[in-house]
């Protein structure tokens, strides 16, 4: 535990402010949509802590996508779910072998795109209709862009915006929940996730459960789920563009983009 704390303990207080803020609007914004928690922690530890993504996000976003599927259980939408598990577990694999074998750069400017791209399309078409074999197709992306960067949210979020807002959160966490259990199958079996992740992400649990906390007063605002849709492609639009930005960056760095 030691080596862990020294990490945040040797960091700045403004360092250590960020992360507390990040992670627990992270848990907010999963509390309210059911999708986000990697949308905001992944970026930001990869600024300032790059050592706790993905590992630390996919642990600490378990326990916030727990208790946000079990506070509406009734609300899972059981098949759509299962469709979504099902497409998630040969993306998580397929994430974690190019994780332990290709630079993640290259797949995160293509995600990137996709994504901004179905954003686009929702916006344009205002209905994205959840089926089983759309739910299962994001799922299978979710699975790769999770495994690779601890940021899949994206995918299912899209497929289930015109749900019920209780509907949407409900099964949107419970998928993740999975997901991110699959996730951390996958890195562990390629070498890639380890006991000192379960420590990084340990540390930051109790800011993930302010946020859930946070929560619970918002979602009971029936003016509030007016904006639920605009803010989940809002968010997605924004975790794709950080996306995009952190490929390029990381790319120009290795010199993979030329001078």
């Amino acid at each position: 535990m030691e080596p862990v704390l020294a990490e945040l303990t040797s960091a700045t207080p403004m360092t250590i402010g960020v992360i507390a803020i990040a992670i627990t609007l992270a848990g907010l914004l999963l509390g309210t949509t059911g999708v986000g928690y990697g949308l905001i922690a992944g970026p930001v530890l990869a600024l300032v802590e790059p050592s706790f993504v993905p590992g630390a996000v996919l642990v600490t976003g378990l326990s916030v996508t727990a208790l946000t599927s079990l506070r509406e259980l009734q609300q899972v939408n059981r098949s759509l779910l299962v469709a979504g598990v099902a497409g998630r577990v040969p993306g998580a694999l397929l994430g974690a072998f190019l994780a332990a074998y290709l630079a993640p750069a290259w797949f995160g400017i293509a995600f990137g795109g996709m994504i901004l791209l179905a954003v686009m399309i929702s916006i344009t078409s205002r209905r994205f209709v959840a089926s089983v074999v759309s739910v299962g197709t994001a799922g299978v992306v979710s699975g790769v862009m999770g495994t690779l960067t601890g940021v899949g949210a994206a995918p299912m979020a899209i497929v289930m915006q015109n749900q019920p807002g209780p509907e949407m959160r409900a099964t949107t966490s419970a998928f993740l929940l999975f997901g991110a259990i699959l996730s951390i199958l996958a890195l562990s079996l390629f070498g890639r996730f380890g006991w000192m992740d379960v420590l990084r992400g340990a540390i930051l649990v109790p800011f993930c459960l302010l946020g859930f906390w946070l929560s619970g007063p918002l979602i009971a605002l029936k003016s509030f789920q007016k904006f639920l849709r605009p803010l989940v492609l809002a968010v997605c639009a924004l975790m794709s563009c950080i996306l995009l930005w952190r490929s390029v960056v990381s790319l120009l760095e290795q010199g993979a983009l030329g001078s």
